[in-house]
């Protein structure tokens, strides 16, 4: 059982087709991209634990693997109810809110930014005089770097801590800014035992107050050094969460004087890292591992050598969208790219600021002998979407 059918889950499916498996899928979009691949779909809402329960009982599904974030919890808590393997919810819980992230981190000693929980005004205060800045400014359970805003005086401050109360009900996060540069980590716990099995290193859109990822490059480029030192906090932050059988998706920023974790998913990491970008670079089918692991099913040791390289981009032009998509199909062809996806129609008008992930206008998977080549496909292939599939808005000027 899939929680998510959206456009980029359609290589999850296809993926976990071809295993063998019957795939009922669950999304609260009745006319979600994915769902035509599902043997069985219903329109629930994947966040919500009981209606999962309740359709994981109905089709007796084996495995219940969350495709979001919002999913995380429930499909923990459905599984757990099915007797089946799972991250444990708790561990969930712990992974899924960032300030019971941060509790569980500081408890277990790690190296992690000063941080304060906020609810109303007074605590702002608290948190501006405290801490300083400047400072990030999170909810407690968003993803892709929703109402993220980096905040270096008191005004900013203000403004932010508004923007971030709406997302986030019961409170935000407010921590100190770590400057660095920022490693997605990819793994997997088996038993609670984690195990990395792709590090690459992020590029973000340029930006003085958001933290919205333009790249990620694989596999990443840090030293022998910092690199161990990586994969070896980033099980560390695994074990503190406590999750048991599980994929992981953590973030942490490699700084001149160590590597302090940002947050961690109980789950793939987003969109093809989850299908693919695993697979290119460590050799393991990341899917597959999942799915055996929610099953209770043992393969042995899952490797970590690194086989391969990949580039994921993440597309954001400053201009609106050729109603005549042709140019796209033809970049997609140039040797290299896995896959290249549009999250926007043609004709549509692409916002000005990138203020999330939800704003890119599409993604793009390069792969290549090396990391240098991947990114060089990655380069080219976007140069030639920005001359091909990409005009200004009617009426506007070109040039940006």
């Amino acid at each position: 059982m899939l929680l998510g059918a959206g456009q980029l889950h359609r290589r999850h499916f296809k993926i976990i087709r071809r295993l063998g498996y019957v795939v009922v899928a669950a999304d609260n979009d009745p006319n979600a991209a994915a769902r035509d691949l599902a043997d069985h779909f219903r329109c629930i809402d994947p966040a919500d634990p009981i209606a999962v329960t309740d359709l994981a009982k109905q089709y007796d599904a084996r495995a219940v693997i969350p495709l979001t974030e919002f999913s995380v919890v429930s499909a923990a808590i459905a599984a757990s109810n099915l007797g089946q393997p799972n991250a444990g919810v708790e561990a969930a819980r712990r992974a899924h809110d960032k300030l019971e992230t941060r509790q569980a981190w500081a408890a277990a000693g790690l190296a992690q930014p000063e941080f304060l929980l906020v609810r109303d005004g007074s605590d702002r205060m608290r948190a501006s005089e405290a801490l300083g800045f400047p400072l990030i400014v999170k909810p407690r359970s968003q993803s892709a770097a929703r109402g993220v805003r980096v905040v270096r005086d008191l005004g900013e401050f203000e403004t932010h801590c508004a923007e971030a109360a709406s997302l986030a009900p019961g409170g935000f996060i407010v921590e100190k800014l770590v400057e660095g540069v920022e490693a997605s980590v990819e793994g997997i716990a088996l038993d609670g035992r984690p195990i990395v099995l792709a590090v690459g290193d992020k590029e973000l859109i340029p930006s003085s107050s958001r933290r919205v990822t333009r790249s990620i490059n694989y596999p990443a480029s840090f030293c022998e050094d910092r690199g161990s030192e990586v994969q070896t906090v980033a099980a560390a932050a695994v074990r503190a969460l406590g999750l048991r059988d599980s994929p992981f998706h953590l973030e942490a920023f490699v700084t001149p004087t160590g590597v302090i974790p940002i947050e961690c998913g109980a789950r793939g990491g987003g969109g093809h890292i989850f299908s693919d970008v695993v697979a290119l670079v460590s050799g393991v089918n990341f899917l597959e591992a999942a799915v055996d692991a929610a099953l209770g099913v043992s393969r042995g040791v899952v490797s970590r050598s690194c086989v391969g390289a990949a580039c994921y981009r993440f597309l954001v032009p400053s201009q609106g969208l050729r109603p005549d998509a042709a140019g796209l199909n033809e970049a997609a062809k140039e040797e290299g790219v896995i896959d290249l996806v549009m999250f926007r129609k043609a004709g549509d008008r692409l916002p000005s600021v990138v203020a999330s992930g939800v704003d890119r206008a599409g993604c793009l998977l390069t792969t290549g002998h090396s990391r240098r080549a991947a990114v060089a496909v990655a380069d080219s292939v976007e140069a030639s979407i920005d001359r091909l599939a990409f005009m200004p808005a009617r009426g506007e000027p070109s040039g940006g």
